[in-house]
């Protein structure tokens, strides 16, 4: 069934509506934005917070549960830091109004066209039908898991556990149904902080995928430059205005992006890699008292995380290749049928594209396969030199 222009150009911008309705949750969405809500969100999370640095003094010296403690704190500390960035943010909304806006007919020439920047945009939403419907269950089933046990010692005839999913000290006894149903019902609404999480990840995955889509847009138009349209003065002058114009915007586009994410990104990957060493180190440790469940459950957050680190690295990676294909592109055009001062033109504008553009955790850290190589070496590393010292310290003993 052939799809009319007006409905593939909507079901393109539909992946940033499916993003709105996360995000208009919250109250943080730049182009719809809520101060009440938002405000509710954050006192929510901070209230938890506090629970959870109390439980944290009253654990300390227990790794195991300082670990558990320190897991949820981490994932706080991210999820409010993106709500305050993102809710505060001024570019941020000129951003996404600006892609938005580009998804529309005026701006492709020919099919091709749109097809090179629909390859990305499906990217984009092969992230959301998998990432993001995966955090909201789990995090479900996360929350749900103290009525699994309750249900289950009920059938057993076993005295009833009133141990509720987070770890945080609510300066009260939970040792009754009643106290225990209140208190697991107000850990309801951290459910949304997760697959918003992911959501915000799969914004900035959005907006560089967008980047890179431009950017193969502008390489197959360099590389079908014709030697008529330069021909004319006036004809030779537009070309080149709308080549730098269009540059130009995506390079502005980028630098937003990163002036917004970068700290957060930088933030992330700080907390994301104390967080899965401590996770990795406690089970290591606690290898003989913990059952397989536990230990598959720290291993499966463990690669959890690395996934959406590696979300953010692809798309930085595919960034960087558009980058160096535009630059690439004016050598292959028919650029030797040109006049001289057209060739003189189109070097200005390479040594414009010879930088790559690049998603840049606030400039320490360049987001690529590499870095997702680096980090998981990192890991690895650290759960070889690990174990040998656990098994040496076990066998001294």
């Amino acid at each position: 069934m052939k799809v009319s222009t007006k409905d593939k150009y909507e079901d393109a911008r539909k992946l940033f509506k499916w993003i709105e309705r996360f995000f208009v949750t919250l109250g943080v969405w730049p182009l719809r934005p809520s101060t009440s809500r938002f405000s509710v969100w954050i006192t929510y999370m901070a209230i938890h917070f506090f629970f959870s640095q109390v439980y944290l003094y009253y654990v300390f010296g227990d790794l195991q549960a300082m670990v558990m403690n320190v897991t949820d704190t981490g994932l706080m500390i991210m999820v409010s830091s993106r709500l305050i960035m993102l809710k505060f943010s001024r570019k941020l909304g000129s951003a996404v109004q600006l892609v938005i806006d580009f998804i529309d007919r005026k701006s492709f020439r020919h099919d091709e066209e749109w097809q090179l920047y629909l390859h990305y945009n499906r990217i984009s939403k092969s992230y959301f039908k998998t990432v993001v419907p995966a955090a909201l269950i789990t995090t479900v089933l996360f929350w749900t898991k103290p009525m699994k046990n309750q249900r289950v010692t009920a059938l057993n005839n076993e005295t009833k556990p009133y141990t509720l999913a987070y770890t945080t000290n609510y300066f009260i006894e939970v040792n009754d149904d009643v106290t225990f149903y209140l208190i697991w019902i107000y850990n309801f609404p951290m459910v949304f902080f997760a697959p918003w999480y992911t959501s915000s990840i799969g914004l900035l995955v959005s907006l560089v995928y967008h980047i890179s889509g431009r950017l193969s847009v502008l390489s197959y138009r360099i590389k079908n430059l014709r030697v008529q349209d330069f021909e004319h003065e006036q004809v030779m002058k537009m070309v080149f205005h709308e080549l730098v114009h269009t540059h130009l915007e995506i390079v502005e586009l980028a630098k937003n992006v990163n002036k917004v994410f970068g700290p957060l990104l930088l933030n992330e990957l700080f907390i994301t890699t104390v967080i899965i060493g401590l996770t990795i180190y406690s089970s290591l440790v606690s290898i003989d008292v913990l059952d397989a469940v536990e230990i598959f459950s720290a291993l499966s957050y463990g690669i959890c995380v690395l996934l959406l680190i590696y979300s953010s690295c692809a798309a930085g990676e595919h960034v960087v290749i558009e980058s160096s294909k535009l630059y690439a592109a004016y050598y292959e055009c028919s650029w030797y049928d040109m006049p001289v001062h057209c060739q003189k033109q189109l070097v200005i504008c390479m040594v414009g594209a010879s930088r790559p553009i690049q998603l840049s955790a606030a400039g320490f850290n360049t987001y690529s396969r590499f870095l997702f190589v680096s980090v998981s070496f990192s890991f690895s590393t650290f759960v070889f030199f690990s174990r040998i010292k656990y098994s040496m310290n076990f066998y001294r003993f």
